[in-house]
């Protein structure tokens, strides 16, 4: 893709993938933390709740207060050898729900051992609970749901989602913003760069006149070796050019004038005309003779 061949598209987005990155990486930190806090209240709710310390000793309740005082929502089941039974509580006295017989196998797959488990009770939800044996024929399962754990931390995903969407558009903006100033001088030596390029090089008079900015040349910084490194460049190849342009004029001067044609010689550049005045004739370099032209039996 030609987008992300530009170096100011390269950076930034390689600052919001930062920036998303963290963002992500605190909110999942975060929402790690919540969880388990929330949960381990909820647990705690449910230990006192269960009363494993009441008047039965440790380890579960008495005979008689095996149902204990749990808010709405919260699931009471008594598991015998011949009855299974259970409710979910509501807000009155009268208004719970029974639990189906799918729900009740699976709290009958429960081991009681009067740990704190996590169950997706059938029909009914996401439950924290615990089972604990009553007697050699009777196992009494207590549960809370964990919808406000489940709610709390969904509204954090939500605000987390929300605000690193929001730093992710204020990053991409600034970092645009700061990186097309921080490429200004980059983007300056590039245009003398492509103004050289664009003179005529290959004859007539050279004019290698344009150059970096001072205020661009300073070594100090990556732009600044490069502007200074192109200055020294065009300085060479301006001293080339203009030494190539004296060693033409002079052969031009001085190169010897060659037949235009057979039996015709061009005419000569005073040049010659003056050398030849000035040299004796006995002192003259050989000349070479160039045959004459015959001319054709037709002509």
């Amino acid at each position: 893709m030609r987008l992300f061949r530009s170096l100011t598209a390269r950076l930034v987005l390689t600052a919001v993938a930062l920036v998303v990155l963290v963002a992500v990486l605190i909110g999942a930190a975060a929402t790690a933390a919540l969880h388990s806090r929330l949960t381990a209240q909820l647990d705690d709710q449910l230990t006192r709740a269960a009363r494993f310390d009441g008047p039965g000793g440790p380890g579960g309740p008495g005979p008689g207060d095996v149902v204990p005082n749990l808010r709405s929502g919260s699931l009471t089941a008594t598991l015998t050898a011949t009855l299974d039974t259970g409710e979910i509580s509501g807000d009155g006295p009268d208004e719970g729900t029974d639990l189906s017989d799918a729900a009740l196998a699976q709290l009958g797959d429960l081991t009681p051992d009067a740990r704190i488990h996590h169950l997706d009770v059938s029909g009914a939800g996401s439950y924290r609970v615990i089972a604990m044996r009553l007697d050699d024929e009777t196992i009494v399962v207590y549960g809370l749901p964990t919808r406000d754990v489940d709610s709390a931390v969904h509204a954090l995903l939500v605000w987390e989602a929300a605000l690193t969407a929001l730093g992710a558009l204020l990053a991409g903006a600034g970092g645009l913003l700061l990186v097309e100033r921080q490429l200004r001088p980059l983007n300056a030596v590039a245009a003398t760069a492509h103004e050289v390029a664009a003179l005529p090089l290959a004859s007539g008079e050279i004019d290698l006149s344009p150059r970096v900015p001072p205020e661009l040349t300073d070594e100090r910084t990556e732009v600044g070796q490069v502007g200074a490194a192109l200055n020294v460049l065009l300085e060479h190849v301006q001293s080339s050019l203009e030494a190539r342009q004296r060693s033409e004029q002079q052969v031009r001067q001085f190169a010897p004038t060659p037949r235009t044609s057979c039996g015709r010689r061009s005419r000569r550049s005073p040049a010659t005309a003056s050398w030849r005045a000035a040299v004796p004739t006995t002192t003259r370099p050989h000349r070479r003779r160039w045959p004459r032209c015959r001319r054709s039996p037709d002509g």
